[in-house]
């Protein structure tokens, strides 16, 4: 039972430093190390049980039609750069098993790093505006972003107003985060709720597109929608029908 609990903890750790490494840094090692992490610890867990507690033959059957794939690569007529991305993105599949295995709540851990997510686009994006806020290591981590590839200079257009933006890569799933507070909440409206709200909105707008920011306010506005009272949905509807014609 103790090395039970150990692998349980040590998976907790490692989901959330997947999430996290797999939000600020995409496209670099650090996550693929703890992805390898997951599949280890999930295979001790096995070792330790015996057995898993989820069934395993539907993915393993995904899995090797993609193999299947990749195996044709010498025979000609089939991507290898392709093909090996697909096989390689299956084996995404197994994380499963180590959320039905170790029961972990994935939410929580999405929270967590997407929250540390939102603080490094905050100040990247407010580091870029120097004459506002001159924060250090904010030019060192802009550059950084642009050396990999996670972020781009870019401009944003207000009708005749042309403004300067730092775009972050990651910015998206901060849509995911703003749903499940609002979600997790159930529509209730307090000033705590509503300043993490509006924080998050405020990160979409400085460090996302115009349509990232359009799509987060609209998710927004329909979760908030579906929870508010009648009298407040009218409020809503001419409040997002303002925010449209400002932005479009």
């Amino acid at each position: 039972m103790i090395y039970a609990n150990k692998i349980y903890i040590y998976s907790e750790y490692c989901f959330f430093l997947l999430f996290l490494f797999s939000f600020i840094l995409p496209p670099l090692f650090p996550k693929k190390i703890f992805f390898a992490l997951s599949l280890v610890l999930l295979f001790l867990g096995f070792l330790y049980r015996g057995r898993l507690s989820v069934p395993y033959i539907n993915p393993l059957i995904f899995v090797l039609f993609f193999y299947i794939y990749w195996c044709m690569y010498p025979l000609g007529n089939v991507d290898f750069d392709v093909s090996t991305q697909f096989f390689l993105s299956t084996l995404m599949l197994f994380l499963f098993y180590s959320v039905v295995h170790f029961r972990l709540d994935v939410n929580i851990h999405f929270k967590y790093a997407g929250f540390l997510l939102a603080f490094i686009a905050l100040y990247a994006s407010v580091g870029f505006f120097g004459f506002i806020l001159n924060l250090p290591f904010s030019s060192e981590l802009i550059d950084f972003y642009i050396f990999h590839s996670l972020g781009f200079l870019g401009e944003r257009n207000f009708g005749v107003i042309v403004l300067p933006m730092f775009h972050f890569v990651s910015t998206p799933v901060l849509l995911v985060l703003l749903s499940l507070v609002v979600i997790n909440s159930h529509g209730a409206i307090n000033a705590s709720r509503m300043l993490v709200v509006f924080g998050l909105l405020s990160v979409i707008f400085l460090s996302g597109s115009r349509a990232i920011f359009l799509t987060a306010f609209a998710t927004t506005f329909m979760l908030y929608y579906f929870y508010a009272s009648r009298g407040f949905r009218f409020f809503l509807l001419l409040f997002f029908v303002f925010l449209f014609y400002l932005f479009f």
